[in-house]
C-alpha cells in the first residue's frame, strides 16, 4: 500500500490525468484504503496469501486495477524485472529488487 501511495503521487509530477484516469484511479485508491483501514497491520482474513485467489475484495482491487490500466491505454501485465524501487517515505530508495 506504501509504494501505492508514493507512485500515486510522484506520478502526478509528471502527468495530467483525463477525468476518466482521475475516476479510474480514485475508485482504485478509495477501494483499498478502505481495505487497509479495515486491516491496517495486515492482519485478518484479508490480508493472508490464500485470500488473493478466494477473497472477492482482492477481485475488486484486480477489476478496479484494470480498469485504471485501460484509462491510460496501458496492457494488462506484469511490470517488467528490474522496474520495482523500494522507496520508504522520509527516506528515499532504499533498494531495488530484481525478480
Amino acid at each position: 500500500m506504501l509504494d501505492y501511495n508514493h507512485w500515486e503521487r510522484a506520478v502526478r509530477t509528471y502527468w495530467i490525468f483525463s477525468q476518466e484516469q482521475e475516476v479510474r484511479l480514485t475508485a482504485l485508491n478509495s477501494f483499498l484504503n478502505k481495505i487497509w483501514k479495515n486491516n491496517p497491520r495486515k492482519k485478518g482474513p484479508f490480508w493472508p496469501e490464500e485470500t488473493l485467489f478466494t477473497d472477492s475484495q482482492w477481485e475488486e482491487v484486480r477489476t478496479l486495477a484494470k480498469a485504471a490500466l485501460a484509462s491510460f491505454g496501458w496492457p494488462v501485465e506484469v511490470p517488467p524485472p528490474a522496474q520495482y524501487i523500494r522507496y520508504v517515505e522520509g527516506i528515499g530508495v532504499v533498494d531495488e529488487i530484481e525478480w
